[in-house]
This record gives structure tokens, sequence and C-alpha cells, in this order.
């Protein structure tokens, strides 16, 4: 199971606002889900360090895999709409 992370490149796609801010955050729950889309079952206990990304690029988080072993899981978080710069105020 540990190979099968070391062979996948995930890219989670979020809605945002101007500058590129996100709209929420992306959640354990939408790893687990996007983890599914590309056939790795892990459950949400298994990503216990998790921490909310409120941020575009690149982010990284463990994966427990049994009592003793854990994996670095490395992730994008990109935006599924044209990043549009924020208006300067004076």
């Amino acid at each position: 199971m540990a190979a099968k992370f070391d062979n996948i490149h995930v890219a989670i796609s979020v809605k945002t606002g101007p500058g590129g801010r996100l709209f929420g955050s992306v959640t354990v729950a939408d790893l687990q889900a996007r983890l599914e889309e590309e056939g790795i079952h892990v459950d949400r206990k298994q990503i216990p360090a998790y921490t909310p990304v409120r941020k575009l690029g690149k982010h990284a988080t463990k994966v427990r895999l049994h009592a003793d072993l854990e994996v670095e899981f490395e992730f994008d978080v990109v935006s599924e709409n044209p990043i549009e710069e924020s208006e300067a105020t004076s």
C-alpha cells in the first residue's frame, strides 16, 4: 500500500476568489475523497495530523497505514477557475 503513495500525484481543485483566496478550506474528507478517486482506500482516522489547507500550492500530510508505518504524502491544491488579481485599495 505504501508503494501506491510513491506513484501517485493528487491535485485537489477548489474555487477561489480575488487573489487566489480559497472559499473555505480543503478538509481531510476532501483529501480522502480524492484518494478514493485514485483507487486508494483510507479511513479518515488514518490521516490524524491533518490541518485544513487554506492556501493554493503544494502541501504534505502523513497517512498512517499501520500502527508503526506512516508515509508522507504530497498533494497540490489548485484553482478550478482563473485567478483574478485583487483590487488595490487607495
